[in-house]
């Protein structure tokens, strides 16, 4: 005969007080939530999270993004930083590129001996989350750190695995940032290209996709899974400058072009809009705007936005009456006033 229990079957949403998502990384890693970064050797996953720590561990949050334009970078508390790694000599490795992004050194525990380096087990995991008080773990890559005899395609030895991380990821506090290696199977949907089960994918909030761009010189970064609403996942191009630090490039540029509209509804827009109030008003809050020094594209189409004015009606009215122009310095489009 079976125990009745006094645990409630049925919840009421009116019975749940919604959470505000936080963010290390918006709208890329989220707080207190696991998330898998991915791709092929070599396209700069590791390179990509040793900057992101070292940002972190200064107080300073990466760029997020507005309408595909980066915006300017947030400061927040500075965080503690556990990298576990399966190699011997961190010295000459993981080290040199977390301080060349200006980390710092006292906020960066590491797990990286051979002999014994941590498992994914959760008596492991949240002891080194503990003694290290992170905010942000890295496991690089997840797959050296599986239990003996479990593997990433046993759906049942993973199941509990990513269960037991996302509730120590919770608990603590800590972002826990698994990096992985894509599977050979280039046709399938980027979601399911990483190594291991599909059950991976779905346990996690957020999936990366970090890949090389040889003509561009530069790795890409998107988001290609995240449960939270963010509409915008635009792509965030990362490059190295003369002393390979990572800086990262603005990859929606200002182009002159309107968008993509039917030939009549163009006419039509055009000649509604031609010499209208509407964009004189654009004209004058375009150049109140800019009065005070050249903006950053992102920031300027929100000011606009804000302003009440559309960007593209800003972009019919600069082209009918000049005075403005675009241009880009340190991978970021700014405007100015021409003259």
């Amino acid at each position: 005969m079976k125990e009745k229990t006094d645990m409630p079957i049925v919840r009421w949403a009116s019975t749940v007080e919604i959470k505000t998502v936080e963010w290390l990384w918006k709208p890329l890693i989220p707080k207190a939530k696991v998330t898998i970064v991915q791709g092929d050797g070599g396209e700069g996953k590791t390179t990509m999270m040793l900057a992101v720590a070292a940002m972190l561990s200064r107080g300073i949050k990466p760029p997020t993004m507005l309408n595909g334009s980066l915006l300017p970078q947030e400061t927040c508390e500075p965080i503690n930083i556990f990298y576990a790694s399966t190699e011997e000599e961190i010295a000459d490795s993981a080290l040199p590129r977390f301080i060349r992004n200006g980390g710092d050194v006292e906020r960066f525990a590491f797990s990286g001996e051979l002999s014994r380096h941590l498992l994914l087990k959760e008596e492991d995991i949240r002891s080194a989350i503990e003694q290290s008080n992170a905010g942000l773990m890295i496991i690089d890559p997840v797959q050296a750190f599986l239990p003996v005899g479990a593997t990433m395609t046993n759906v049942n030895a993973m199941r509990p695995i990513f269960t037991m991380l996302s509730n120590v990821a919770m608990e603590t506090g800590c972002s826990i940032v698994l990096i992985g290696h894509m599977n050979k199977n280039e046709g399938a949907k980027d979601i399911h290209r990483g190594l291991g089960s599909a059950d991976i994918a779905a346990s996690v909030r957020s999936i990366l996709l970090v890949h090389r761009e040889k003509e561009q010189n530069m790795s890409i970064v998107r988001a290609v899974k995240s449960n939270f609403d963010e509409s915008d996942y635009s792509p965030i191009g990362l490059a190295l400058d003369a002393e390979r630090k990572l800086y990262f490039v603005d990859m929606n540029p200002v182009v002159e072009e309107e968008a993509e509209e039917t030939e009549a509804e163009e006419v039509e827009e055009k000649e509604a809009e031609e010499h209208s109030p509407k964009q004189k008003e654009a004209i004058e809050t375009a150049k109140e705007l800019l009065s005070g020094g050249d903006l950053e594209s992102g920031e300027f189409k929100e000011l606009l936005m804000s302003a009440g004015i559309n960007y593209r009606t800003f972009m019919r009215a600069k082209k009918e009456c000049g005075g403005f122009s675009s241009y880009r310095f340190e991978g970021k489009t700014y405007w100015t006033i021409e003259g």
